[in-house]
């Protein structure tokens, strides 16, 4: 409504523009709210994009209902409109080393899941001793986690102080023998391996495929050198026939893992095995069609193989021996009369 003087005739034309009403929208403050002309453009947003609850708590301006993902934009208004700007709610991931990097820290959307891990497992100190991980300050052992994040999380990895120790096995005749594996305080390891402070027993030694039973106990106080002795020996197979000498047998030998060999004793009459577990190893000698059965048990194996054949030929030996003797006596006899 306006006053106009009039000095004349006036026509007046009133005017109208078309507007639309943009609704814009969030949990936190906004701006561009209002009426706009059709075909206008509007600008829109948010005041803030990262609104702190806490110094470990926050939202975090997510996307708008049109899609946008910025925080503010423009929009051609040609109808009215409804804008919502949607926050997600973060917390924040601490993950802490003392030795070593870490991933996983930051802010995590809340209810999701985060992979956190360290990237140094190890911390050399010299060529003996170390830092090794052991654990996450809330008792998970694995250096790589998945964490449902629904609250700050603040978690830091500590590490254990350990001596290195190495394993000497020998056998009966003090020679090195190199075990695959040892069993110790219920865990597996090399010859060489690293423990903290303690008191540690090696239960087995896994050699060959048969594991020995052990009860060596040694204390974990620093370096160490510790040498063990297992009952492995060296069994001999001596087969011999009734004259004792040689004979070539054939050997069916079954070890304690399973394993089977066969083979012969050879022209020498003698086959060694090394290094046999005390006790493990049973099988038997054929030689012709006798057949003897035997427990290797680290001792030389001395067989005497008397086959029906062999004793048919000392039978007939023995014979024409008697019939022999009887013919030189009737001869003596004769000549004598």
């Amino acid at each position: 409504q306006s006053v106009v003087m009039m000095y004349s005739n006036i026509t007046e034309r009133a005017e109208y523009v078309l507007e639309y009403f943009v609704n814009v929208s969030s949990i936190f403050p906004t701006y561009g709210t209002g009426w706009y002309k059709a075909n206008s453009t509007a600008k829109y947003g948010v005041e803030k994009s990262t609104v702190y609850i806490t110094n470990q708590s926050r939202f975090e301006f997510s996307s708008w209902s049109n899609g946008n993902t910025q925080p503010n934009g423009t929009v051609i208004v040609t109808s009215p409109l409804k804008l919502i700007g949607s926050y997600v709610q973060q917390y924040l991931v601490d993950i802490e080393s003392q030795y070593g990097g870490t991933t996983g820290s930051g802010w995590i959307d809340k209810n999701s899941t985060d992979i956190i891990s360290v990237t140094e497992l190890f911390k050399n100190i010299s060529n003996n001793e170390r830092f090794a991980f052991s654990e996450w300050s809330n008792g998970s052992t694995s250096p790589k986690l998945k964490i449902n994040v629904t609250k700050p999380i603040s978690l830091t990895a500590l590490y254990t102080y350990q001596f290195k120790h190495t394993i000497n096995a020998k056998n009966a005749y003090n020679n090195t023998v190199f075990p695959a594996w040892y069993l110790i305080n219920g865990r597996r390891y090399n010859s060489t391996f690293y423990l903290e402070n303690g008191t540690y027993e090696i239960e087995e030694a896994y050699f060959d495929g048969t594991a020995i039973n052990i009860s060596k106990t040694f204390l974990a106080s620093g370096p160490n050198n510790v040498t063990l002795s297992l009952p492995l020996y060296n069994t001999t197979i001596i087969t011999r026939d009734f004259f004792g000498l040689p004979v070539n047998a054939s050997v069916f030998v079954m070890f304690s893992n399973g394993s089977t060999v066969s083979t012969y004793t050879g022209m020498s009459g003698r086959l060694t095995f090394y290094n046999v577990p005390y006790g493990e190893t049973k099988g038997y000698v054929k030689y012709l069609s006798t057949v003897n059965f035997m427990t290797l048990d680290g001792k030389p194996a001395k067989i005497t193989l008397i086959s029906a054949e062999n004793l048919l030929v000392i039978l007939m030996i023995s014979l024409i021996t008697i019939l022999f003797l009887i013919w030189i006596i009737i001869e003596k006899r004769m000549v004598a009369k």
